[in-house]
């Protein structure tokens, strides 16, 4: 089966988490990138990613995969951080601009302090046509657990 990992990161732990993945289950790796990058300050990023949820926004991306290139995959672990009880915007941007029917979702996320919120869920009803899996909240697994539950995902 081959496999994606598609992230999203602010701190860089949803990419460890991603890494992780992609090593145990052989995937190729693709960071979701806004074209505006967020405020390398905590307080001002929060406020930015607040308002677009407010606002339902879709930054625009640095680089979306071509129908060819998503095409080649049959799974897709998606990666992000939960920001204001949820998947930040850009999450969706991507979501909402690949063909994910026939495939494989696994949602994964990290968070500060709170669970998926109900994250997964909404990434389930953005992925059109995808069969998805539920969410898994990765906070303090350490890589070779990442590895377990990632081969266990793609085994079931």
């Amino acid at each position: 089966m081959k496999t994606l990992v598609a992230y999203f990161t602010y701190s860089g732990n949803t990419e460890r988490a991603a890494k992780a993945i992609a090593s145990a289950v052989g995937a190729d790796l693709f960071r979701i990138r806004p074209v505006v990058s967020y405020p390398a300050e905590y307080a001002s990023c929060t406020r930015v990613a607040k308002t677009e949820k407010n606002t339902d926004a879709r930054p625009a991306l640095m680089k979306i995969p071509t129908r060819e290139e998503f095409d080649r995959y049959d799974a897709v672990f998606l990666g992000y951080p939960i920001w204001w009880y949820d998947a930040p915007m850009p999450v969706y941007t991507f979501l909402e601009n690949v063909d994910l029917c026939g495939k494989l979702l696994v949602p994964f996320a990290l968070s500060g302090g709170s669970g998926l919120c109900g994250s997964d869920q909404a990434v389930a009803r953005a992925a059109k046509g995808a069969t998805v899996r539920a969410g898994t909240l990765l906070n303090g697994f350490s890589d070779a657990e990442i590895a377990a539950w990632a081969k266990k995902h793609l085994n079931m």
